[in-house]
């Protein structure tokens, strides 16, 4: 199936609303009423859990969203066929010599700007701790984002934009800015170049199987490094 992009747009008017409410209007409104510290004064003192988890919490309000517009009204289901999976099977070597690439990046960034931070996540937790991660990550977040920013994003508003061009830059931006809430350069500028990486494999292999795989190594690398927590404290934008 060869990807192409639509021009003309019905409800357009419609489709515009969603559009800036999804993925600039949420995050913008989270960050300018500083509902971090809002929800963090509501439950620090009985329900701290829900403080920690809110974030997630409001990533599945979106993602069930997205997922029942998706089912009712697009119901384009070949990303998620297995077969396409197993005829792009080759790319996975792709995904892993970018891994192997990034990882050494993440290591010397760290390294040097960050020393204390080396490995951190393993000296600190415990390993039942490590495995929650290496399991709930991927189905908690990594599944969510792929859906709500590469499937969903491409089948509901591909018809706005005229060319691959247009659809990379704007789309990167959006991922980059929906980590807004977490008020630190490193997420901005690591997200938006990933995302340019998700956007390649999911055009190349039209399967949602890849680019979940590469986002959740990609996510593991940032937190076994030791600069997962630019992707889960709030910060003040900051980066070295």
């Amino acid at each position: 199936m060869a990807i192409k992009f639509r021009y003309s747009i019905p409800n357009r008017h419609i489709l515009l609303i969603e559009f800036f409410t999804l993925y600039l209007l949420l995050p913008a409104i989270y960050v300018i009423f500083d509902l971090d510290t809002l929800i963090k004064e509501i439950f620090q003192n009985r329900w701290i859990l829900l403080y920690h988890l809110h974030k997630v919490i409001l990533l599945q309000i979106i993602f069930l969203y997205t997922l029942l517009v998706y089912a009712w009204k697009i119901k384009n289901y070949h990303y998620f066929k297995f077969n396409n999976f197993l005829n792009h099977w080759f790319y996975i070597k792709i995904i892993f010599k970018r891994l192997m690439l990034i990882t050494v990046i993440l290591f010397i960034y760290t390294y040097y700007f960050y020393p204390n931070f080396l490995f951190q996540a393993i000296k600190l937790n415990k390993f039942y701790v490590i495995i929650l991660v290496l399991f709930f990550y991927p189905l908690i977040s990594v599944i969510q984002q792929e859906f709500i920013y590469r499937i969903f994003f491409y089948e509901r508003y591909n018809g706005f934009f005229s060319n691959k061009k247009e659809f990379y830059l704007t789309n990167s931006f959006l991922f980059m800015f929906v980590h807004i809430i977490y008020q630190n350069w490193f997420a901005l500028f690591a997200t938006f170049i990933g995302n340019f990486l998700f956007l390649s494999t999911f055009f190349r292999t039209k399967s949602f199987y890849f680019i979940f795989i590469e986002h959740s190594f990609y996510g593991l690398s940032i937190f076994f490094v030791g600069l997962g927590n630019f992707f889960y404290q709030t910060h003040t934008l900051k980066i070295f």
